[in-house]
């Protein structure tokens, strides 16, 4: 499960990226260090970027923050507060995917639930 998750955290962010744009080194590493499994690493690396102003590493960052340790294992600890401030960066950077999920959260009034709630249909 936590491979697959690692490589669709990837894919999904390679596809992000804008042709012919060179990838910014934290996001590398935050990519290499899901590929390895170092979640707490990625998350630190995502979150610099995110921090620093990149779009996709607040996303990432935000969503991993969300979600925390039921996804990521026990060296991710969630932090919906400081995951809701990175997807709100990445909404004002233009991240329609986070201004989706920030407009679910705030008008609705719904919690996220962890992955591992949310039925294998939905994923």
């Amino acid at each position: 499960m936590r491979r697959y998750l690692a490589v669709t955290v990837a894919a999904l962010a390679a596809l992000a990226l804008p042709l012919g744009a060179s990838a910014d080194t934290r996001m590398d590493e935050g990519f290499a260090a899901a590929e390895d499994f170092d979640y707490a690493r990625a998350l630190d690396s995502f979150r610099a970027a995110g921090e620093a102003g990149n779009v996709q590493g607040a996303r990432i960052a935000g969503f991993m923050l969300l979600y925390g340790e039921p996804l990521y294992g026990p060296s991710v600890k969630g932090d919906r507060a400081a995951g809701i401030a990175l997807l709100r960066k990445a909404a004002a950077g233009g991240c329609e995917v986070s201004a989706a999920v920030l407009a679910k959260i705030t008008v609705a009034g719904e919690s996220l639930a962890p992955m591992a709630a949310v039925p294998r249909e939905r994923r």
